[in-house]
């Protein structure tokens, strides 16, 4: 059954009318199925990547090749979540925000980006764990559009200093 915005209630965390093909920078955050602590642990503060975890960094890592004019930022892999700042530095020539049940939506950069990213880093995983099509990410993403420096910069120490944190992190379980 395709979408059906009548049954499915589905609202898009876009902001509504925003190019997202456009120069620009992105906080990231996306989390694991039922934020499962599927990537590592914390120890001492610090971020242990177990197996799964070194792979959706180095996976991360090797996004730029894979897209023109994309420039990683901070990241952080966490046990159950992933932080990241994503920056296009030339138009990546998609289109306006559209409604979720367009196909042009496919088109727009970032949408694009972390689609590449979540697929790529989740097959590899469920090769690692031997299962076939396990489901790795929560559905979507969350992302914030850094506007000036001092919104950057928050964004880079938040991503830092991300694992001292974990405790009281709203993704801790």
């Amino acid at each position: 059954m395709g979408f059906d915005k009548d049954i499915h209630h589905r609202q898009t965390i876009r902001l509504r009318n925003y190019d997202y093909s456009q120069p620009g920078m992105y906080f990231v955050t996306i989390c694991t199925r039922n934020r499962q602590p599927l990537l590592g642990d914390i120890v001492d503060q610090k971020m242990t990547l177990n197996a799964a975890g070194i792979m959706v960094a180095s996976t991360w890592c090797d996004m730029p090749k894979h897209y023109p004019g994309f420039n990683l930022g901070e990241f952080v892999v966490m046990p159950n979540h992933f932080h990241g700042l994503v920056q296009f530095s030339e138009h990546v020539g998609a289109i306006h925000e559209l409604p979720l049940h367009k196909p042009s939506r496919r088109q727009m950069g970032l949408a694009k980006l972390m689609g590449r990213f979540k697929m790529v880093s989740a097959k590899a995983i469920n090769q690692l764990h031997n299962s076939s099509g396990e489901s790795v990410w929560q559905r979507n993403y969350f992302e914030h559009i850094i506007r000036s420096e001092n919104v950057y910069l928050k964004a880079a120490e938040y991503i830092q200093t991300n694992p001292q944190r974990w405790t009281e992190d709203t993704y801790h379980v």
